[in-house]
């Protein structure tokens, strides 16, 4: 599987694999237009890279909720796929195992409901990762875009800096 090309390996018909930009890199670079060197990342291994880390069954399931024909819902869809990304506190009323692909990439888990039994805590300790188990308030105190510390040694979840509205 090719993952990498150079700028000098790609030319203007590898637009499917390299994009538009590296294709066109690749066609400067081969009539010899002074073009720094480079390399692009192919298609392939960000579809790779999708598989790998279930965003393509997250980015799935946000892109059925579409229907073409009512805007409003493509709009939604395009804010929501950027939200699936790495890094965030997941934030839920509780978890089940349809959360565990946005579950191996959130940083830490707080639900509203649970137990020390409950799925968000036994995931949570086989991931290695900050739970906070029923607070019971979480998705009504935390919002999108809220900066927190979550502390599961002390059971405590800090808003460090709210999100605008």
């Amino acid at each position: 599987m090719e993952f990498i090309r150079t700028f000098a390996e790609l030319g203007k018909d590898d637009s499917a694999i390299a994009g538009g930009k590296g294709a066109s890199l690749g066609e400067m670079t081969g009539v010899g237009f002074p073009v720094p060197p480079g390399f692009v990342v192919l298609a392939e291994a960000f579809e790779r890279f999708l598989e790998e880390t279930d965003l393509n069954v997250e980015i799935d399931s946000i892109l059925h909720k579409v229907n073409h024909k009512e805007i409003h819902t493509v709009e939604k869809a395009s804010e929501e796929i950027p939200e699936v990304m790495e890094g965030e506190v997941l934030v839920a009323p509780m978890t089940t195992p349809d959360y565990l692909p946005a579950m191996k990439r959130a940083t830490a888990f707080v639900t509203d409901e649970g137990g020390i039994t409950c799925h968000a805590a036994i995931v949570a300790r086989e991931l290695k990762k900050p739970c906070i188990i029923g607070t019971k308030i979480a998705t009504k105190v935390l919002k999108d875009g809220d900066l927190v510390e979550v502390d599961a040694n002390t059971g405590t979840v800090k808003i460090i800096k709210r999100a605008r509205e």
